[in-house]
């Protein structure tokens, strides 16, 4: 299985798309932005049809022009693909029924980019909208290997801690811890407590769009944490890693959303310094989102010694391929030069092993 999100039309090239193909993969998850809703860039790499996507016939145009991209071809021809969205397959941070911006039609617009979503991407006739209201998550079960539980953090979360806007927040926003809040709407949560319950699969992968483990983003004795992500709904992070740790459930969380490649090893309880590793995240980079990136930026080595728990980072644009059995999972960091260019070789940035009953990412 290889898994990417991100794929930005204007920011560059496809490339990713054609490499993943090349690996034969015998399934592809995508996590989330599969279009960008914005309108013309004043510099872009490529040029889109149409402007910003407002309603049914804009999202269309541009979930076409994504179909009729070679590159998205190929990766569509050569493997049944899986999907979840993010935030800009309908509009930048949007949160439950609240848009980035004040937009009294925002219900609207939301049914009209669902309706698109599901008549260009493999959904299943569970899944069709019904207005502004789509059931995203469910369960795909592949083989005796592994069960996807493939989520949404966008529909049915509370808004944004603190601020009300997505952004870093410090260790002041006591918001962030408060019991009743959730990433995943109760009855999301309760379904997928469920899942983890029934499940007797080696693997069990959640596939999902925003950063899982904790994260400080703030270089030195400051704390800053994003509030879009897990970090930004303690309490219902807890939740899913005490029913992941009490269901004994070897768990990968697959991630896209933050345009660059991580690794890192979850904690029952990341507040608690003692707290048992429970599951491991894997992080995706973008196919095109933020453009050729670097291996490491100048901040990369501060941000992995403040934060121990996260293994691996690589800024540049790629995708992760996977290789599962009953033994172990095999994980790949492929990353790309450069997108802004045609045709970039792809090369391994990073490579582990991870062994059922050992949440731990180990050198491959």
């Amino acid at each position: 299985m290889s898994f990417t999100s991100c794929a930005d039309y204007q920011a560059g090239w496809f490339t990713p798309y054609r490499r993943m193909a090349e690996d034969q993969p015998d399934l592809i998850a995508f996590l989330g932005d599969y279009i960008y809703e914005y309108g013309d860039y004043k510099y872009p790499v490529r040029d889109q049809a149409g402007g910003e996507c407002l309603d049914l016939a804009g999202y269309r145009v541009r979930h076409a022009q994504h179909k009729a991209d070679p590159e998205s071809q190929l990766a569509h021809a050569i493997a049944p693909w899986v999907v979840v969205w993010d935030d800009h397959d309908i509009e930048n941070a949007w949160a439950g029924d609240v848009p980035e911006q004040p937009d009294p039609p925002f219900l609207k617009r939301r049914a009209e980019a669902f309706q698109a979503y599901y008549e260009n991407m493999p959904l299943r006739r569970a899944q069709r909208p019904g207005g502004a209201s789509l059931k995203l998550y469910r369960s795909i079960r592949w083989g005796a290997i592994a069960n996807l539980h493939l989520l949404d953090t966008r529909q049915y979360r509370d808004l944004y801690a603190c601020t009300g806007r997505s952004g870093t927040v410090g260790p002041d926003c006591l918001e962030r811890f408060e019991p009743n809040r959730t990433l995943l709407g109760r009855d999301q949560e309760a379904w997928l407590d469920g899942e983890l319950k029934r499940s007797r699969a080696t693997w069990d992968l959640l596939g999902q769009q925003v950063f899982f483990m904790e994260m400080d983003w703030t270089n030195g004795a400051g704390k800053g944490y994003s509030n879009e992500g897990w970090d930004g709904y303690v309490a219902s992070r807890n939740r899913l890693t005490a029913a992941i740790d009490d269901n004994q459930r070897n768990a990968v969380v697959l991630t896209g959303d933050v345009h660059s490649h991580w690794a890192g090893e979850i904690k029952r309880d990341h507040q608690d310094p003692e707290s048992k590793t429970v599951a491991v995240e894997l992080v995706t980079t973008s196919v095109t989102s933020a453009g050729n990136g670097l291996d490491e930026y100048p901040n990369t080595q501060i941000l992995l010694e403040e934060n121990p728990h996260v293994k691996f980072f690589n800024g540049r644009r790629g995708y992760v391929r996977t290789r599962l059995t009953q033994q172990e999972m095999k994980v790949d960091f492929r990353s790309l030069s450069r997108i802004t260019e045609p045709y970039a070789p792809a090369y391994t940035s990073g490579s582990f092993v991870i062994e059922p009953g050992d949440p731990r990412l180990n050198p491959a």
